[in-house]
């Protein structure tokens, strides 16, 4: 390989490394963001369509024309738990995905970005998507 593209290569003698940090990173990516989400979690129904989804999720239903299935199986179990209202456990649910998703753009963005100085653009631009 020419040196030009081994610069833009992920693999490499610090793969594993590499793996591991970028692990490390989106999971602290999205543990903050939880963190932040949760700080911010509405307690109970909110405009818009947060109560149609919610009583889609509570007796399950379609919501909307593409129905968001995974969304209503998962929010119809977390439903069923005894904590909280069920407005809050489905918001919990919404928080939940939403810090998942930070994380996986991080992931996504720092493998797009796998050449020397633009690693930290890449991850700066995640973490100002989730805001």
């Amino acid at each position: 390989m020419s040196p030009s593209t081994e610069s833009f290569s992920c693999a490499g003698e610090d793969a594993l490394r590499t793996r591991r940090i970028l692990a490390v990173l989106a999971s602290v990516v999205g543990c903050v963001f939880l963190c932040v989400y949760l700080a911010c979690l509405c307690p109970t129904v909110y405009w818009s369509d947060a109560g149609e989804l919610i009583a889609s999720c509570v007796e399950p239903g379609i919501a909307h024309p593409n129905g968001s299935p995974v969304y209503t199986l998962l929010g119809w179990a977390l439903s069923q738990l005894p904590v909280n209202s069920p407005a809050w456990r489905i918001n919990l649910l919404s928080a939940v995905s939403a810090s998942l998703l930070v994380a996986l753009t991080v992931v996504s963005g720092y493998l797009s970005a796998c050449g020397e100085g633009r690693k930290r653009p890449a991850i700066a631009t995640c973490m100002a998507l989730a805001v």
